[in-house]
């Protein structure tokens, strides 16, 4: 039953990997194009290798959602077909690991060529401004968290959609965005240390709270956060009534 749950979704995977490759060689030419531009400008004084910032940008947000509608829409359907909701859950987390992975391989390849083209065009002019990941600077483990943290984050995000339907868009959004909205201001609000707003004083008293956490907690909720992701999804999905 694994294995053809498994085979069932690899005859779906070339047309998704398509577009998925689409999507991140679009990025790269974009990316690449600017960059290209700003060299010539001479406004910069190292290249800024935005293709590749691009490229793995746009290779990885797609293989959220699509992530996603596997487990929602997908899982509904592969049960409706007879598959068992234990062996579909665990042939697509394998799956979706492996799509990831092609699509980062693919972004590094095309990381791998603009660092040949601004080598063909401007030699050792920017050596230094050689994409620091290709030197190793960053930890394994960071590389990775990062496939497995798209696969987490889709499958969560899936799973919310098959629980919540469509309120679990802005459910989404929120946990998406909202550090991207609110830390602006947050961080206003810490630097003024101004408590004479009811805003001030709630932001500033939390803050307070937080800084008397040990970071040995931080790093074990950091640690229980993918667990608990699965768990939430594994359980949500098990439980989650197919209509006929």
């Amino acid at each position: 039953m694994f294995k053809r749950a498994l085979k069932a979704e690899i005859l779906c995977c070339p047309k998704n990997m398509l577009l998925i490759f689409c999507v991140t060689l679009g990025g790269w030419l974009a990316g690449t194009a600017l960059s290209l531009a700003i060299a010539f400008s001479g406004q910069e004084e190292m290249y800024p290798f935005l293709g590749t910032v691009f490229a793995f940008a746009c290779g990885t947000l797609p293989v959220v959602f699509v992530i996603a509608v596997f487990f929602s829409a997908g899982f509904d359907t592969a049960v409706k077909m007879g598959c068992t909701r234990r062996v579909y859950l665990a042939a697509q987390y394998l799956f979706s690991l492996c799509t990831v992975l092609c699509s980062l391989a693919f972004a590094a390849l095309l990381s791998l060529a603009e660092m040949l083209l601004d080598t063909v065009l401007f030699g050792d002019r920017w050596a230094a401004g050689v994409p620091f990941f290709l030197l190793g600077s960053v930890p394994w483990y960071v590389w990775a968290a990062i496939p497995a943290a798209v696969v987490l984050g889709g499958a969560f995000i899936g799973a919310l959609f098959a629980r919540f339907g469509k309120t679990a868009f802005w459910i989404a959004y929120v946990i998406c965005f909202a550090p991207f909205f609110l830390s602006d201001p947050l961080e206003q609000v810490l630097a003024s240390g101004d408590k004479s707003t009811w805003i001030g004083r709630i932001v500033l008293t939390a803050a307070e709270w937080l800084a008397m956490v040990p970071g040995w907690v931080w790093t074990a909720l950091l640690c229980l956060l993918p667990v608990a992701v699965v768990v939430f999804t594994v359980v949500s999905l098990m439980r989650q009534p197919i209509n006929a």
